[in-house]
């Protein structure tokens, strides 16, 4: 069993979504940007996956 935190999800409602740690890119070629260990919530219901406005905020 996973000891990451069960969090409700903002899309469908639902419990059981988790917080996984993901690499994001930005842009592309020279430009090309990649955040790697990102916060993002992941849900098993509907499948959405999302960062919250606290983690765009601290990547802004």
């Amino acid at each position: 069993m996973s000891n990451r935190p069960k969090v409700i999800c903002d899309i469908c409602g639902q419990e059981g979504s988790e917080i996984r740690r993901v690499a994001r890119s930005y842009g592309n070629g020279d430009h090309l940007l990649v955040i790697e260990n990102v916060p993002v919530v992941s849900c098993p219901h509907c499948g959405e996956s999302y960062m919250t406005a606290d983690t765009m905020h601290r990547l802004r």
